[in-house]
């Protein structure tokens, strides 16, 4: 049995998209009840796309609150300024 935050979202996801609603939704409320950090790709995420007409599921979604501070996938790949002063290969 996989273990950790990610474990719980991993086996909603796979449940979802055996079509086993009952056994994803149960895993969907272990990961909101040991608070996983994956839950930020629930609303988004496509496997669990099978789910979204469910009712518990919905009122799930509802629950969450998330923080205006996301991971943007627009400034997740910026260029970064490169740390010159502290790099050893510009000396």
């Amino acid at each position: 049995m996989p273990r950790g935050d990610a474990a719980a979202y991993d086996l909603d996801r796979i449940y979802a998209q055996f079509g086993d609603s009952e056994e994803a939704l149960k895993w969907v409320s272990a990961a909101m009840r040991i608070h996983s950090l994956w839950l930020e790709w629930l609303k988004t995420g496509p496997l669990l796309d099978p789910l979204r007409k469910e009712p518990r599921f919905q009122a799930i979604e509802r629950e969450l609150t998330f923080s205006e501070r996301r991971c943007n996938v627009e400034t997740l790949f910026q260029p970064v300024e490169p740390l010159r002063k502290y790099s050893t290969l510009s000396r």
